[in-house]
Formats: structure tokens, sequence, C-alpha cells
């Protein structure tokens, strides 16, 4: 395990899938993150990459079967402990990799705490000869609790037919400011928002007991809502740089929307800030 921490948070990273193992908050004396239910939901955080989403697709005409959200989740990168409120994560390609994608790919994944905030940086290097298709995006899972409630920048999101994206942007009929209910998730499944007019604040405010004002700062071109509908009081608040499968989406992955590339290095980077209730 790894660990950044100041004098706000301490926060342990785990090196297999770089992923967060606790969130702990020193000011409330709480832990903040979902500690994972093999019932509801067994994770609390996945960092996604090379792909969103089923893993199921075709790369360079070959069928390819990933995991959901890619192969890095369960990966053991190598850290780096750079300072006290820093750490860095590292994942290159292999034989195995290859195999499920064929890019000479190193995945670097970076925690910094400063002030009552935490930035996720995610770092993308080519070191093939070609141009590299690839989608990334995060996914931890934050407790709420009675009354929480999120805001988001528009009123946008693409509604799901049969768990398939439809790519058409729609009003979100609960507004701006909409309070977090598991019969919404039973209904929408996957909230998935439009982000790509610039205004990237999502703000969550948790609800009782402590009223906590949670801030996401995010450019992706979308970002995802989601918790398990049947139980679990946390959410994921999800930037993604990809989009998952979606209606008369096409077999190859290269030619999927949102799929970012690579010719030599990308860097895409968000943040939280954890703030008292005004």
């Amino acid at each position: 395990m790894l660990f950044v921490e100041n004098k706000n948070f301490k926060i342990v990273i785990n090196e297999v899938g770089a992923l967060l193992k606790s969130f702990y908050d020193k000011n409330r004396k709480k832990e903040c993150l979902w500690s994972g239910n093999k019932d509801i939901w067994p994770h609390q955080d996945v960092v996604i990459f090379p792909i969103i989403g089923p893993g199921t697709t075709n790369m360079k005409g070959v069928k390819r079967e990933m995991n959901q959200h890619g192969f890095s989740r369960y990966a053991t990168y190598i850290g780096k402990q750079i300072s006290k409120t820093e750490v860095e994560l590292s994942l290159k390609y292999n034989e195995e990799t290859l195999k499920l994608y064929p890019y000479k790919f190193e995945f670097v994944v970076n925690y910094k705490v400063y002030g009552n905030s935490l930035l996720y940086k995610f770092i993308v290097i080519n070191h093939g000869n070609e141009k590299m298709p690839f989608m990334v995006g995060s996914h931890p899972g934050f407790l709420i609790g009675e009354g929480a409630t999120l805001e988001i920048p528009n009123a946008e999101f693409y509604p799901l037919e049969k768990g398939l994206v439809v790519n058409e942007v729609t009003t979100w009929p609960l507004g701006n400011k909409f309070l977090i209910k598991k019969d919404m998730f039973k209904k929408y499944e996957t909230v998935v928002l439009n982000n790509s007019k610039g205004s990237n604040k999502y703000i969550l405010h948790t609800g009782k007991p402590d009223n906590y004002v949670y801030i996401y700062k995010m450019n992706s071109p979308l970002v995802a809502v989601w918790s398990n509908a049947n139980g679990g009081d946390y959410i994921c608040v999800e930037p993604w740089w990809g989009e998952t499968n979606y209606v008369d989406m096409p077999a190859d992955f290269e030619k999927r929307n949102l799929v970012q590339w690579c010719n030599k290095k990308r860097v895409f980077a968000y943040s939280i800030s954890f703030n008292k209730p005004e």
C-alpha cells in the first residue's frame, strides 16, 4: 500500500489497480470511501483504462475480451512515493496486456493532496510507432447520507435504451440540482451527463449527518453518475474520456465515439475538494 497525507486527510492507495483503499478525513474523524460489499458493489474505486464499459471489442481486426472498464483495475502497478503528499503508480505493457490491448502503452496514475483537495492525474504514454487509441476514466465511490443532492452545470444527459447509450442529448428531467435516490438508478441505471460545454463543476452535498460539500472539477466530455439501485450508501461521480456501449456502436474500437488518441503522451486530470457546510 502507498499513502498520501496532509493535515486534513490520510489516503491509502492499493498498488493493485492504483485504486483508493481508504480516504480518511481527519477533521471529521471519518472514513469517506465506500467499504465494498460483495452483495451490493464489491469495489471501492475503479481506475478505468483502456476501455470504458463492457470489455468486448475489436482492435486491429481481432476480437478482444477484457474486464468491465478494462484490465487496469486488476493489474499490479509499480508505486513511487514522490513526497508525503504525492504518489505515482505506473503500469507498462507486457506479453499479457498485448493480447488484450495490442499497443505498447505506459499508464501512470498520480495522486496528490493539497489543502482540502485531492488531485488525480492520468498520464498515457505511447511507446509504439503508431497512433494509439484508448479511453480513460475514474470511478471512486464516496459515502453519502440521507438528503444527499448533486448540482450539475447543465441539465443535459444521454438516456439508456436496454443498457445502451442513446447519442441524442436530452434534458435531464430532475433539473440542475436533484436528490440522490435509489429509485433514480432503478429508472435511469447510469446517468450519463453531457459535459462538453466547458462548465465542469459538479457539487455533491453529502446529506446527513455532516452535510459536507464535495466539489468535482472535471473537463471530460462525459460525466457518469452511478450507484447500485438496490443498496449501498455511496455515489460515484465519474469523469469519462470515452463512451460506454451505445446504440449502433461499430465493432471496431478505433471507430467508437469519443475514443482518445495518443501519439507520444497525453495527460488528463481532475480534482475533488472537500468543504465544510456553509
